[in-house]
């Protein structure tokens, strides 16, 4: 995993790649082309969850926990920042693999417990424990 603070990546808000890192992003590219070791690029600097590629690489940048930017992909684009939600990317990894979750600060307005709509979740547990698949024969009634 590489972790750095801008994106080496265009992200097509034109205001916020033109304070990014651009240059050397195609070397970067090269590099990561020749060690299939680096399994992500991680970043932050736009306030804006958004994901890519480099080299084959995915490249990932993190939401902001405070103002995001703007969404806006018009060339003449206005710099804007946005109130949303604030978030971060929470990586699980677990010796062989490495999953990205987007996480979000804050209340949410609503949960629904999905275990009544599941058959069998006792078994479903025991089966995930087990490192084992869950079969299509213990679906759910919907």
């Amino acid at each position: 995993m590489i972790f750095m603070h801008h994106p080496p990546i265009r992200v097509g808000i034109d205001w916020v790649d033109g304070i990014g890192l651009l240059s050397g992003g195609a070397e970067l590219a090269r590099i990561v082309r020749r060690h299939p070791q680096v399994r992500g690029i991680h970043c932050g600097h736009i306030h804006r969850s958004i994901q890519a590629n480099l080299g084959g690489t995915p490249v990932g940048v993190a939401p902001s926990t405070c103002y995001a930017t703007m969404l806006d992909l018009l060339s003449e684009g206005a710099p804007m920042l946005i109130s949303e939600p604030p978030g971060m990317h929470l990586h699980f990894w677990d010796g062989a693999h490495i999953v990205t979750h987007h996480a979000y600060f804050g209340h949410a307005d609503e949960t629904l417990n999905l275990i009544p709509m599941m058959q069998n979740w006792e078994l479903r547990q025991e089966l995930v424990r087990q490192g084992k698949g869950i079969p299509k024969s213990i679906g759910s009634r919907y």
